[in-house]
């Protein structure tokens, strides 16, 4: 009577453990869009990426680059200017390292920041990038030492710390 009982209580806990097993998963599996639609969707992400391509390629004649070196900030009003400009500038400044690698580039609106700023090491790595908006620091900063690895990562919403999730 005993190894019955034994017997009957293996048989149960097999019986339970396969029923667990089972993949209903796989029974029901999500529709799939067909070949033809994948095709379709595809073709259809090409030509909006080309049109954004073709719209960056528009805009980029509008955005004037000129070098760092030129760039003056005014003791008064705190805006960046090309020069002598009595307009604040608008667009993007960088410098190169003698060896013509990047040094760093900012771009500005209007006199102010406004976009991502990095700064490159000697050896071509980049060394800082943050992210800008009005003038104040919105978003991350990010520093990294001569080798790439990371140093540090701070996040900003306009002009102020906030921690970093």
């Amino acid at each position: 009577m005993r190894s019955f009982l034994i017997d009957g209580s293996c048989l149960c806990m097999a019986i339970a453990l396969l029923a667990g097993c089972s993949d209903d998963e796989n029974r029901n599996p999500a529709p799939r869009a067909s070949s033809f639609e994948q095709t379709e969707e595809l073709e259809n992400l090409r030509q909006q990426n080309n049109d954004l391509n073709w719209e960056i390629n528009r805009l980029k004649p509008k955005v004037p680059t000129e070098s760092g070196l030129d760039m003056v900030r005014s003791k008064t009003t705190g805006l960046w200017y090309l020069d002598v400009q009595r307009e604040p500038f608008t667009g993007r400044a960088v410098e190169k390292f003698e060896d013509g690698t990047w040094k760093g580039e900012v771009s500005f609106l209007k006199g102010k920041k406004d976009g991502v700023e990095r700064y490159w090491h000697p050896n071509g790595l980049i060394r800082i990038e943050s992210q800008w908006m009005n003038g104040e620091l919105h978003g991350f900063v990010t520093e990294w030492d001569n080798r790439g690895k990371l140093l540090e990562r701070r996040r900003f919403r306009r002009g102020e710390e906030v921690s970093v999730p």
